[in-house]
């Protein structure tokens, strides 16, 4: 993680100086980007100078964060590597993403979606409930998914219809919870 604060971890200087500098980091980082903090610990473990991005609505400070963090530079939705958007906007970043080619079907794109909440049980609050199978997942699981427009699941499948190629689909929450889809997931609407 690239701090705000520089720090100088060096014998010479006092050890709890770097300490306080360290917290004083981690609080300015966690304070300065709402709920997108998530993705930009994800985009700055994923992305580096060698490929692009897109945010998608458009968050200037989300931007300037990820350049300044990994060196990335910026791309329309239907070029970039890598794209961050939220869940009412996940149909439309869908349709754009890049989907490779034949010949390279490892440059489809990872798309990134902020959610408002993820349970692989009964959901806390209203949800999308998605049945998941396929490969990495025994049977069949549910996944409950709040701020996840139903339509995405189709928009999901059509990026997904001609495999190898496709889009893999990370969703996240502002509390730091995870759900990786690959573009072999086969996903079903159970329930809403």
């Amino acid at each position: 993680m690239i701090l705000p604060i520089r720090t100088s971890i060096e014998t010479r200087h006092t050890p709890y100086i770097n300490y306080i500098l360290i917290a004083a980091n981690i609080v300015i980082f966690l304070l300065s980007y709402g709920p997108h903090r998530v993705a930009l610990c994800l985009m700055e473990a994923l992305v580096d100078h060698e490929v692009s991005f897109a945010v998608e609505p458009p968050h200037p400070d989300v931007v300037e964060a990820i350049l300044r963090r990994t060196g990335s530079r910026p791309a329309p939705a239907e070029d970039a590597a890598y794209v961050l958007c939220e869940g009412p906007s996940l149909v439309r970043v869908l349709a754009r993403a890049c989907t490779g080619d034949a010949e390279y079907p490892d440059r489809g794109a990872t798309v990134f979606c902020l959610v408002d909440g993820l349970w692989d049980g009964p959901p806390e609050t209203a949800a999308v409930v998605i049945g998941l199978a396929g490969p990495g997942i025994a049977g069949k699981r549910h996944l409950a998914v709040a701020g996840l427009p139903a339509a995405a699941l189709g928009a999901f499948a059509a990026c997904n219809a001609q495999p190898p190629q496709g889009v893999d689909l990370v969703l996240f929450t502002p509390r730091g919870e995870i759900a990786c889809l690959g573009r072999y997931t086969r996903l079903e609407l159970e329930g809403s």
